[in-house]
């Protein structure tokens, strides 16, 4: 008998590198003439990444056996015009991006000449994020925000000789921020790793935003070298097994150098861990060997000294087995956890003190501040967003609406500022209003496009953000009356059946009085028709759903207000709807409000 043995490893295939720029809070005149990138991957294992400069390799790092990050830092001159690439990978494929420098290393004059920079710094360090202007002018109103959802932090009503800032969530930023009076730029400082996360800069006239990304990464710890004698392979005699370790660490790699060459590395993205990475050298070993801990912008490095940790093992040297070395680590990891528990624990109950608090002096739909309260309006009707409270002299209050939190109306008590906009596509001109003792938004004549989220933002003592979903329903149909609906010219209307079609049902949609028909719908058969007639005033303009017969008209014109009419046949019965809809010419009187009135016929 033969047997053939084979050890198969499969690798997965490699992702492209990926490069970013740092941008430096150093004012020096190195990184004024420098530019720092970090070519990056994710979720890789068996593998080394490497810049190469033309041919010649510059610096790299690998990973054995885990499905990590890795990042590795360069640092060139903006005027370089050598050919620079950064390499992943492993025994069998490899994958190269190559260096634009002009795209990446371009001066900043501003910050916002890159759409959300990267900005790093090092707790307890300070950050300025600039406003990209050399002077407000009298007009100008800025506003710092940070984090998702978006809290204010700073603001500058210029005209008013408003200079504010604000200790942000859970007092966060307390005596931490400095505002540049003459540019509007922001500085924190003494950083601390709360601190990180997405920073933006409103111009409350243009409503354009800039962004930044800050990451602030904790100062390095020394790694730790200790010796593992519980190794008892044949070569323990002769070699000598260490342990690089560091404990609660994140966003970094721990090396293991022997000279200026890597051994072998690991690396952690965002998770507060703790890492080991073993070593065997032999006793005799003359060579320099170093341990290295570093993120992408600082680092920390200890040197071993063989002939102190490498004699023979005995009861007082201070050596530690492999099993012990791993319960240490995990006891300290143990004892970080257990703090940062504590600490949220305490940031929690403060927080629902404050509520509470605030629940004394506000009742109905803002009893809960983390809450969202849902509305639903009928399309044509108002609503009115109630904000429950009185406005102070020092209040600023902030309306947007959607995810992308696009300013719609805002309110400076102070300044006697109270302001609504048009909003995406123009489709809140002339339809919302201000209370100007609350706060308070309400939309009239409502469209379906208004449906979505509505925060609004009251700044001054205390700041407190609520929120509203909003869905407008079309225009549903009503067996027993006329439902009349009004739209401006341009919008779209969608005139509801309010049921689900059967396989038997005829539908038919006619308009005016001589019930011309404009649509048809025949369930069995499959066909869905729409009809150009009356002098192709509807070409185009029709849509409709397949799943309930309702009608859409886009783009209306004053020519398409009239009396529509729908006719179901189901089961032999047939079922009339009717809508009275008026298009008046956008800025006039529009009535917002249904009128039903008794029509109804039924056949069989």
């Amino acid at each position: 008998m033969i047997i053939y043995s084979f050890n198969v490893t499969v690798f997965v295939r490699l992702p492209v590198p990926v490069f970013s720029r740092i941008f430096s809070s150093s004012s020096s005149s190195s990184s004024q003439q420098n530019c720092s990138l970090v070519c990056s991957v994710v979720n890789v294992g068996h593998v080394t990444l490497s810049w190469y400069k033309g041919n010649s390799l510059l610096s790299s790092i690998s990973v054995s056996d885990l499905s990590i990050s890795l990042s590795l830092p360069l640092e060139v001159e903006y005027q370089d015009k050598n050919s620079y690439s950064c390499v992943l990978n492993n025994p069998i494929s490899n994958q190269t991006q190559h260096l634009d420098i002009t795209q990446l290393c371009h001066t900043c004059s501003g910050v916002f000449a890159d759409p959300d920079p990267e900005k790093m710094v090092l707790e307890g360090d300070s950050i300025s994020l600039e406003s990209g202007v050399t002077e407000i002018q009298t007009h100008d109103l800025l506003i710092w925000t940070f984090g998702r959802p978006e809290t204010r932090i700073a603001q500058i009503i210029k005209e008013a000789g408003i200079f504010s800032t604000y200790d942000g969530p859970d007092r966060r930023f307390r005596d931490r921020l400095k505002l540049d009076h003459q540019t509007g730029s922001l500085t924190v400082t003494n950083t601390r790793t709360t601190h990180s996360g997405l920073y933006q800069i409103i111009d409350g006239l243009t409503l354009t935003t800039h962004r930044f990304n800050v990451t602030v990464y904790t100062r390095l710890s020394v790694p730790v070298i200790s010796r593992d004698c519980s190794s008892s392979s044949s070569s323990s005699s002769s070699s000598c097994l260490l342990l690089c370790s560091v404990v609660n660490v994140s966003h970094v790699t721990l090396s293991w150098y022997k000279g200026n060459s890597l051994l072998s590395s690991i690396s952690v993205s965002d998770l507060s861990i703790s890492l080991s990475l073993p070593l065997e050298v032999e006793y005799q070993d003359k060579n320099t060997y170093s341990c290295v801990l570093n993120n992408p912008i600082s680092n920390q490095t200890q040197h071993l000294d063989i002939t102190q940790l490498c004699h023979t093992c005995s009861d007082s040297v201070h050596c530690y087995g492999s099993t012990e070395a791993v319960i240490r680590l995990v006891l300290s990891a143990l004892v970080g956890v257990a703090t940062v528990i504590i600490l949220v624990y305490d940031i929690i109950r403060s927080r629902r003190a404050e509520q509470d608090q605030a629940q004394i002096h506000t009742s109905g739909v803002f009893a809960d501040s983390d809450a969202v309260k849902s509305v639903s309006v009928m399309e044509g009707d108002s609503v009115s967003l109630q904000t429950n409270t009185k406005l102070l002299a020092e209040d600023l209050i902030t309306w947007t609406f959607g995810l992308s939190e696009i300013h719609i109306a805002q309110i400076i008590k102070e300044a006697g500022i109270f302001s609504t906009y048009d909003g995406p596509d123009g489709r809140f001109r002339d339809r919302l209003k201000l209370d100007h003792q609350t706060g308070s938004l309400t939309i009239t004549n409502t469209r379906t496009t208004d449906s979505g989220l509505y925060q609004v933002t009251i700044s001054g003592r205390k700041e407190k953000t609520y929120r509203f979903n909003v869905t407008v329903s079309g225009v549903f149909a009503d067996s027993d009356a006329v439902k009349s609906v009004s739209v401006l010219e341009g919008d779209s209307i969608s005139l509801q059946t309010n049921t689900e079609l059967q396989t038997e049902n005829l539908i038919t949609w006619t308009f005016g009085p001589s019930e011309t028909r404009i649509a048809e719908i025949n369930k069995e058969t499959g066909r869905f028709s729409t009809y150009d007639v009356l002098d192709g005033r509807f070409r185009d303009r029709l849509k409709v759903d397949h799943q309930t017969g309702s009608l859409t008209i886009t783009n209306t014109r004053t020519t398409h207000s009239g009396l529509y009419q729908i006719i179901l046949i189901r089961s032999r019965k047939k079922i009339i709807y009717r809508f009275n809809v008026t298009v008046s010419v956008g800025g006039g009187n529009v009535p917002s409000t249904v009128l039903c009135t008794a029509m109804k016929r039924r056949r069989r």
